[in-house]
């Protein structure tokens, strides 16, 4: 399977499948792969055809926005949390395909896609969850 990785500050197109809490969703983007194959022939030794094939995969990704920390979904939290998940599934249901720019290469500590995200009007999703009460600046670090 090629390994294919969000570049850093690249903008990348993804389809939000899932919010899994306010400030994290499960979602695909599209990559171009390519993949080569060598094939040997038998009754020609020295010689070989090299096969190349172009297109696109349809990739699943964890994104974590960047510069949001919301309440969490469970434990003595859990209310709250689910009123912050609420919020993001309004404002970016699923089906809804985002703008997302890879931060710090693009992974942070939990192996998500850290990414800056942008709702399809161009707003930033962290500024306008945090401007209607759901969620902190946070850029990584200890949070408050």
């Amino acid at each position: 399977m090629p390994e294919v990785s969000p570049q850093a500050g690249e903008l990348h197109k993804v389809t939000v499948t899932e919010w899994i809490d306010g400030d994290t969703f499960h979602g695909t983007y599209k990559a171009k792969v390519e993949t080569r194959t060598i094939i040997k022939l038998p009754w020609q030794p020295k010689k070989a055809i090299e096969i190349v094939q172009t297109g696109e995969a349809v990739i699943p990704v964890v994104v974590r926005v960047w510069g949001i920390n919301t309440i969490e979904t469970h434990g003595a939290t859990k209310i709250d949390g689910l009123k912050d998940k609420a919020a993001a599934v309004l404002l970016a249901p699923a089906g809804t395909v985002v703008k997302a720019a890879a931060k710090s290469g693009g992974e942070e500590k939990y192996g998500r896609f850290l990414a800056q995200v942008f709702l399809p009007d161009g707003r930033e999703f962290a500024k306008v969850m945090i401007a209607s009460g759901h969620g902190l600046e946070y850029f990584g670090g200890a949070r408050r």
